[in-house]
Order: C-alpha cells, then structure tokens, then sequence
C-alpha cells in the first residue's frame, strides 16, 4: 500500500473543478484565455517539482485573426517555388537564427534571421491559419525585438 498525498489530492480537485468551470464558460460563450488557469496549473507543477512553470505554456494564439491583405496568399517568397521547399528552407534558416539567439552569439542578428524566416513562411504558406500563426509569430519578434525570450522563440519552433 502507498500513502495518500492529501495536498497533491486537493489540488488536483481544485484544478479540475477550475477546468470544468472554464470549459463549461467557454460553452457558455465566454472568451477567457486558458492563462486563466495558472494559478491552477503552477500548484500541480510545484507539486511535481517541475524545473520550469511558465504562464506561456496556456497561451494560444487567436488563429482566426485574418493576416492583412498585404500578406495574402498570392504572395511568393521564392519566385512561385514549392511551398514544402519554401517551408523547409525558412526552418532552416528560423532554426540557425533560434540557435544563435539562445547561444548569445549576436542576439539582434539572429533575432533578424528569425524575423526574415517568419516574413518567408507568411508570405508563402497558402492555409490561411498557418498564414495567421506565422504573421503573428513575426509580430512577436518584430515587437519583441528587445525582449524575445528563450521560451516565445522556442514555441515559435
């Protein structure tokens, strides 16, 4: 037999009790982020003693949020080649930029890198949710440019 943990048994009821109050608003039409729940979220990792808690982990982007025309579709990053050619080249080169800034190398340089892979996959990417994600993944490092974290560039992979 093992011994209950009382504390880890509370909490896990407190957090799915918050869950299901959350998923039941959202049914309800309510618009509230899941970062709503991290208070919930970081007393079951501290429990777990997890190394890293971070509210970014509930973030989710918006996706419905139209890219403006002038990133449309029939945008080409590379003169109408393959969008899979397109994809795996602007890895690439997002990755490199993603290595240099987590090694400290040149941190404007790399975040430059990263920006001009994500303009790429914007442009070229024909769905329009991917589309979206990545305008909105550029807007993240445009407007972070100073203050781009390890974990948003991370996600962004």
């Amino acid at each position: 037999m093992f011994a209950i943990d009382t504390e880890a048994v509370a909490a896990l009821k407190r957090a799915l009790a918050a869950v299901t109050e959350y998923l039941e608003d959202l049914q309800a039409g309510s618009t509230l982020p899941p970062v709503v729940l991290f208070s919930f979220y970081r007393a079951l990792l501290q429990l777990r003693q997890a190394e890293r808690i971070d509210p970014a982990d509930l973030y989710f982007p918006d996706l419905s949020i139209q890219p403006p025309a002038l990133f449309g579709p029939q945008l080409s990053a590379d003169g109408g080649a393959d969008t899979g050619v397109n994809a795996a080249s602007a890895r690439r080169e997002f990755e490199r930029g993603l290595l240099g800034f987590l090694r400290g190398d040149d941190n404007p340089g790399a975040i430059r890198t990263m920006h001009g892979a994500m303009e790429r996959m914007q442009a070229a990417n024909p769905v329009r949710h991917a589309r979206a994600f990545f305008w909105m993944a550029l807007a993240l490092i445009i407007v972070g440019r100073r203050v781009v974290t390890r974990v948003i560039a991370s996600r962004i992979r």
